[in-house]
């Protein structure tokens, strides 16, 4: 585990949030990039406040998580709609100023996934972030969630 601050051009964002694993019944395969931004894009109160508080502050404190796919190469574990919202300022001119990296690149904790047990980590991580988060997603995603943890054997009923 490492913390660095990774261009946002170098990070795809997680297919397997559970927020939008609804995506998943509409389709074979993971959801593309635009799927899961139209998902991430809910206008409710937390989402505005979290815009807000980004834009006001200049950045983030805390830094999102991500897996090292690959030299360089991340995918989100816990932070997709921060990640998003970065490059939604990145561009835009109006925000630029406010931000010492002009929105590029965003502070995360960086996490190897070379070993089943990396990956086990990171779906406590996951689980952790997201049936514990500060934003409401829906009953049925969270069900659809702790199945796969189930299936995948990370996570028993008990």
């Amino acid at each position: 585990m490492r913390f660095d601050k990774v261009p946002i051009e170098q990070i795809k964002l997680d297919p397997n949030n559970p927020r939008v694993n609804q995506l998943h019944m509409t389709r074979e395969g993971d959801p593309t990039e635009d799927e899961i931004v139209l998902a991430l894009r809910e206008r409710d109160n937390k989402y505005n406040e979290l815009r807000s508080s980004i834009i006001n502050f200049g950045g983030i404190f805390n830094a999102v998580v991500l897996a090292e796919d690959a030299k360089d190469q991340y995918t989100v574990i816990e932070g997709n709609t921060r990640v998003f919202m970065y490059s939604t300022l990145a561009e835009d001119d109006e925000f630029k100023g406010l931000n010492e990296d002009e929105w590029k690149k965003i502070p995360a904790v960086i996490y190897n996934c070379e070993s089943r047990d990396d990956k086990k980590n990171l779906e406590k991580i996951r689980l952790q972030a997201h049936l514990l988060g500060p934003r409401e997603w829906k009953p049925l995603n969270k069900a659809r969630y702790i199945a796969r943890l189930h299936d995948d054997d990370i996570l028993t009923w008990d």
